[in-house]
């Protein structure tokens, strides 16, 4: 299942709730810094408390060579 769907269930199920779905690689700053306004502009523009209350990482990888990211890191 996506985000987006998963979104949309939680929505059914609880219609008043504010959430959205982001989707961010860690591995890249670029990534990261739209991550970070992306989020920003989504608090700002939902007028709700400045908190994030649920985080949710889903993340995984086995790298048996070594990689260079877009950074020049180790991924």
């Amino acid at each position: 299942m996506c985000a987006k769907q998963t979104v949309q269930q939680i929505r059914d199920q609880q219609p008043d709730a504010h959430l959205e779905a982001f989707q961010i690689d860690l591995s890249s700053y670029k990534s990261i810094k739209k991550f970070e306004t992306s989020l920003n502009q989504w608090i700002k523009d939902s007028n709700v408390e400045h908190s994030i209350q649920l985080l949710v990482n889903n993340a995984g990888i086995l790298a048996k060579s070594y990689r260079i990211t877009e950074d020049g890191l180790d991924e």
